[in-house]
């Protein structure tokens, strides 16, 4: 087998060289060969011989003729012309190293052969073709005398031309050879552009359909239990990032041809794990092809090579066999692009199936023309991105796997802000320090992006620093690329993640002209499938190893597999030799060599091994792998272990850390044993939060943010990340914005707020620069940026162009402290003496009554006084729908039910202001005491011969087991009612609860009288219920006095109230505090306890009773004019609705609302409020949505900077 479809371009160009010189001789002694047409023949002759035969380009058309003429029609020939490229040959002498002569060639190419052209039938259909494909057609010109060359180059789109050199010439050399192919290719190829590429493999595509379902089938029925094995590993790996056993996943299945009787059926993972694999096999093949065309100084191409042996599957087979276990990247100089063939299972399913698919994929990518990528890497990025996130088509399961990627001009602006810039190299130059030797990791690597755009700028330095005539000289690049592959660095968990960053890592060396410079030694890309948050060190344990009669506990790290757990003595890890010994013992383990064999000795000795380290390794680890390897399982296995071993390998080391760590909270985290991890990281090392109800809310990009400062960053280093607006106000951001986390110290620089800027990611964004040491010195420079993007371009636009579309302002960020509450704002907040409200401790959440289909129901039959026939109700099934909830589709019934669990519930949904609509009926396993409520499990139930509520709950159980799976085993469906004692732990007998809702745009409180409620109305019919439960998203307080309740409703509903906290949510999509959580932050401000003799809170209760008599005749009159029949179809109002409706009672509240703001002012003053002198009565924010409200004066409350 070869792989040997290679151009030498050393060669070609020696000879094309070779050939000028004797037409050179000739033309100076006048003898008969001196003729541009001697110069045209012998280098089409080479260029066919060593370049066009091996690459299949068709022979182009000689003396082409085109209508070169002004005014009247006079025609020239064009010497070749390939596609949308032309050649222009000259003598060597004299030739284009006199300057008249190479102006006269540029002038006719481009006032006669180009304009030409243009006018020309056949190329007028080509430009066609091209721009309805959405591509920009170029036409290139390529002038030389076989000594020297000039590019020309004439955008048909912009009408404007390119002459490179811009002045003088480039030599005839192997660089300029391979750029006159790179041309020709690009010409009569594809460019392999991201729209282009997205519609041939996007998942729209027949292709992609279709390879997508056989590979499922291939998984769903594996033949190999090597498959199987691989599937296993991948789901425990990939779980670490995404929540990728959830029901949820099926939904995409619809987008690759599934049947909606098919998707009932999917499962999930396998299909996610199809469309990795598909998508993996693309990278491969690009990125094999990319190394080949930069293998040393020759260009090959292995996609032709396969192209060859296509319509022969066993052949094919044996090559792409080559491909997936790396052979392929080595040959050409790559030792680690592939590591371990997750995603190569499809070979041991390989039928004529599978085989077609294979012969497809390569068809379609032999017509596009990888070179167009090396000459712009960011068109390598922008492609990636897009195909990467087609692998998931709908936007909020993307949001639900957090998976998104970078745009290019975000991670450009954090890299100017942290200095790594061609300005900043020269400045360390200048302090006598090598600028190559800096050292960067992304420890989330995903596609790419930072890194590749790294390299881009250190190619532009060493251009800039280093080149002439646009080459950078070959010693220094050869130096410079083992440079950069030393210290710009990757990890990534995600599999396919690390093939694409490695992929784009390739290309930006190619595009920086450093990758041919290898020479003849292997290069390794170091991006590395590795947890970046979880170490090998965090599993550390020991070991009694006895050998030769003595005993020794060895320090071990303990490795878990899903086909084995693996044991590694620390202090080989501690050395950093570990990658080194496992590569060495490798190569033994699939030569099949006993522990005992002599080259396994050899190298236990090489590392120094202790009798006892090795009685370990041999084991706990060779003799493990050695059985894998006999069973044909091994491959994947070493590279597993190594990327539990490589984050303790780089400790430390890095001057910078970039990227943009996962946005996902600890609770989305599917692998509990992983979460329970990563929760002992943030709470008991780092104190990420120290209140436990805050912990599943903690994100992972917070975690990995002090994780990678604290494991990777010099003392001194900075810091870069993309991140969650939510750290500006986020309860469980408190300690992070405060620099109140353990372990580890650092400084924000300064914050990037992208929160308005429309569209970039599925919620607000903002970026940290950050030092490691010291502590924050609050007020932080602050770059604001807003504005719209091009939607179709967000992702890929540069930071240059984005300046034509953005806002950016600088601001000063501050830390403003509520109560034991803190957020950031670029308002200072003015002192309050007195804070937190005496009703704090007396306001509790609702129960968690989820999932909602499973309790949530519409009676549709009463068949006896004692029974109701019950099924999920429409609310809860579209609410599931439109969430994106895993438990969409989820309908239990109809199924008879005892009245005895009969409940009215209530949701934010049911809150305006002043007032409130029907509860939602649910059926619930609880049963009424005196004042509290018990929760019932299945049994009881049963034992109480309520057999229909028993059979109801048995479904219940069956669909919590389903999708919850192991963490089913911490709580079960009851537990989770129940969940921190939240529902029983609520008063049906209380007479009044003053509610408000935790998420909503605006505060909205209302009072409800608990047992005065035990009737609703089902289409006209009372229906008896047992008790009223207050959920979640709402936050209550019991009382007696309903003076009180209607003083507490009117604080509540205040503008006043509202304006103070509303700073204090976390933002939401689109810049807007939509639905995010108030919690308890508006009881961090001063509301005292109601006091009868006050006349200020006498005042506000007549106020708060006022307001609710008239917001309930305004909701009765809405209900029946606007809003009723909605409400009985669906059987809830949707989020615009509620929010209308929200808005026209505040609407007729407005003269009430008022006043309530003035004395909601006066009360907070009387609590110790500092009022600002010389207040300048600055505007406050007007209450709705709608601008519905009186204008507010808040200066009390807020300081404006005056930086």
């Amino acid at each position: 087998m070869s792989l040997e479809v290679k151009i030498n371009l050393y060669e070609l160009a020696n000879k094309i060289v070779e050939s000028a010189r004797a037409v050179e001789i000739a033309c100076r002694r006048g003898e008969p060969l001196c003729h541009e047409e001697n110069i045209k023949v012998r280098i089409e002759e080479l260029l066919k011989e060593y370049a066009w035969s091996k690459v299949s380009v068709p022979s182009p058309i000689l003396e082409y003729r085109v209508d070169v003429g002004t005014y009247a029609k006079h025609y020239g020939r064009i010497d070749s012309l390939y596609g949308l490229v032309l050649f222009e040959y000259k003598k060597p002498y004299p030739g284009l190293n006199v300057s008249s002569l190479r102006s006269n060639a540029i002038d006719k190419v481009v006032r006669e052969y180009i304009p030409g052209l243009l006018r020309d039938e056949q190329i007028q259909t080509l430009v066609r073709r091209i721009k309805d494909k959405g591509l920009v057609p170029y036409i290139s010109a390529i002038i030389t005398d076989g000594l020297r060359v000039v590019f020309i180059e004439y955008n048909v789109e912009t009408k404007s031309y390119k002459v490179d050199p811009e002045i003088g010439y480039y030599d005839l050399n192997p660089h300029t050879v391979r750029r006159i192919i790179r041309t020709v290719l690009a010409s009569w190829r594809r460019k392999l552009d991201a729209k282009l590429l997205s519609s041939e493999f996007g998942y729209a595509s027949d292709i992609t359909k279709r390879v997508v379902r056989i590979l499922y089938r291939k998984i769903e029925n594996p033949r190999s239990s090597k498959t199987k094995k691989l599937f296993d590993e991948w789901v425990k790996l990939v779980s670490q990032a995404y929540p990728v056993t959830s029901p949820s996943l099926r939904e995409i299945a619809s987008y690759y041809g599934f049947t909606a009787t098919e998707m009932d059926k999917v499962d999930g993972a396998k299909l996610f794990y199809a469309i990795q694999t598909y998508y993996s096999i693309i990278l491969k093949l690009l990125a094999a092809e990319v190394a080949s065309r930069f293998y040393d100084a020759a260009l090959t191409s292995f996609i032709e090579e396969l192209r060859r042996v296509a319509d022969q599957p066993t052949q094919l087979l044996s090559y792409m066999s080559l491909l997936e276990n790396g052979y392929v990247y080595s040959w050409y100089g790559i030792k680690n692009f592939l590591e371990g063939g997750m995603f190569s299972w499809y070979l041991d399913e390989w039928d004529e199936d599978v085989y077609k698919i294979i012969k497809d994929i390569i068809d379609i990518l032999s017509q596009f023309d990888v070179e167009f990528l090396t000459l712009n890497p960011s068109l390598a990025r922008d492609m990636f991105k897009l195909l990467y996130e087609e692998l998931i088509p709908r936007e909020e399961i993307r949001k639900f796997l957090g998976f998104y990627t970078t745009p290019d001009w975000l991670a450009e602006l954090i890299l100017d802000e942290l200095g790594i810039k061609y300005d900043e190299f020269i400045n360390v130059e200048k302090q006598g320090k090598a600028p190559l030797d800096l050292k960067y990791l992304d420890p989330a690597v995903g596609t790419g992006t930072f890194l590749t755009l790294i390299i881009q700028r250190i190619g532009y330095y060493l251009m800039k620093s280093f080149s002439k005539d646009g080459i950078i000289d070959p010693e220094i690049a050869r130096k410079a690329l083992k440079k950069i592959v030393k210290n710009v660095v990757g990890f990534d968990i995600d599999t396919l993640a690390v093939l694409t960053a490695r992929t784009n890592y390739l290309i930006a060396l190619a595009a920086t002209g450093l990758l041919e410079h290898k020479g003849g030694e292997l290069i390794e890309i170091p991006i590395y499938s590795a947890n970046s948050v979880i170490t090998a060190e965090e599993s550390r344990d020991k070991q009694l190893v006895t050998v030769n009669g003595r005993t020794e506990a060895v320090e071990v790290v303990k490795i878990d597999t899903t086909v084995d757990t693996f044991f590694i003595p620390l202090r080989l890890l501690k050395g950093g030799v570990v990658l080194d010994l496992l590569s060495e013992l490798r190569e033994c383990i699939e030569n099949k060599l006993p522990f005992s064999n002599p080259r396994v000795k050899e190298i236990l000795e090489k590392y120094g091994l202790t009798p006892f380290e090795a009685k370990v390794l041999e084991d706990e680890l060779y003799n493990k792998l050695l059985k894998l390897e006999r069973e044909n399982l091994d491959k994947v296995w070493i590279p597993i272990i190594k990327s539990h071993i490589v984050p303790i390998i780089f400790k430390e080391q890095f001057d910078y850390v970039v990227g943009n760590p996962p946005w996902i909270t600890i609770r989305d985290v599917a692998d509990v044993k992983y979460q329970s991890l990563v929760k002992s990281l943030a709470k008991d090392l780092y104190s990420l939060v120290v209140d436990e109800e805050l912990m599943p809310h903690i994100e992972m990009a917070t975690l990995f943010f002090v994780r990678t400062v604290h494991l990777y960053l010099k003392d001194g280093g900075l810091i870069g990340f993309v991140m969650p607006k939510a750290i500006y106000s986020g309860d469980h951001h408190d300690r992070f914005r405060r620099n109140e986390v353990n372990v580890v110290d650092y400084k924000f620089i300064k914050l990037l707020d992208c929160e308005r800027v429309e569209p970039l990611f599925y919620a607000p964004a903002c970026a940290i620069i950050a030092l490691k040491g010291g502590k924050t010195d609050y007020p932080v420079p602050a770059l604001i940026v807003k504005g719209r993007l091009p939607r179709d371009r967000h992702k890929i636009i540069s930071l240059s162009e984005v300046k034509k579309h953005l806002e950016f302002t600088e601001e000063r960020l501050y830390l403003n402290v509520v109560g034991e509450r803190s957020y950031l704002s670029y308002v200072k907040l003015g002192e309050i003496k007195e804070i937190r409200s005496d009703y704090y401790e007396d306001f509790y959440q609702g129960a968690t009554v989820v999932p909602q289909p499973c309790w949530f129901v519409d009676i549709v039959g009463i068949p006896s006084q004692e029974i109701v026939l019950v099924k999920t109700s429409k609310r809860a099934v579209m609410r599931a729908q439109t969430s994106g909830s895993p438990y969409k589709g989820i309908i239990i019934g109809p199924l008879p039910v005892e009245k005895h669990y009969l409940y009215g519930v209530f949701t934010s949904n049911e809150v305006v202001p002043f007032a409130h609509l029907e509860p939602n009926i649910a059926v619930l396993p609880i049963r009424t005491g005196t004042d509290s409520y018990e929760v019932l499990e299945k049994e009881a139930i049963k034992g109480k011969g309520h057999v229909h509520m028993y059979k109801w709950l048995e479904e219940v159980e069956k669909i919590w087991k389903n999708i919850r799976k192991e963490k089913e085993k911490k709580l079960n469906i009851y537990e989770w009612l129940n969940f921190q004692n939240k529902l029983i732990n609520q008063n049906p007998s209380a007479k009044y609860a003053v509610i408000y809702v935790d998420t909503a745009t605006n505060m909205v409180s209302t009072i409800v009288s608990v047992n005065a409620i035990r009737k609703v109305q089902i289409n006209g019919i009372a229906i008896d219920i047992n008790g009223v439960v207050f959920d979640a998203t709402l936050y209550r307080y019991y009382t007696g006095n309903i003076e009180e309740a209607y003083y507490l409703i009117a604080i509540l509903n205040s503008n006043i109230l509202n304006e103070l906290v509303k700073p204090m949510k976390p933002p939401s999509k689109g810049g807007r505090r939509y639905g995010k959580h108030f919690h308890k932050k508006p009881l961090e401000f001063p509301i005292p306890k109601y006091d009868p003799s006050n006349e200020l809170h006498k005042k506000l209760m007549e106020l708060g009773r006022e307001a609710t008599e008239k917001a309930w005749k305004a909701l009765d009159s809405l209900l029946r004019e606007k809003y009723g029949k909605s409400l009985k179809t669906k059987g809830f109002l949707d989020y615009k609705e509620l929010g209308d409706l929200r808005d026209e009672i505040r609407a007729e509240l407005k003269d009430i609302l008022s006043e309530i703001d003035s004395l909601v002012l006066e009360l907070f003053a009387e609590s110790g409020v500092s009022i600002s002198k010389g207040a300048s009565g600055k505007e406050g924010k007007k209450r709705s949505r709608k601008n519905i409200g009186k204008t507010l004066t808040l200066d009390i409350f807020f300081k404006k900077s005056n930086a």
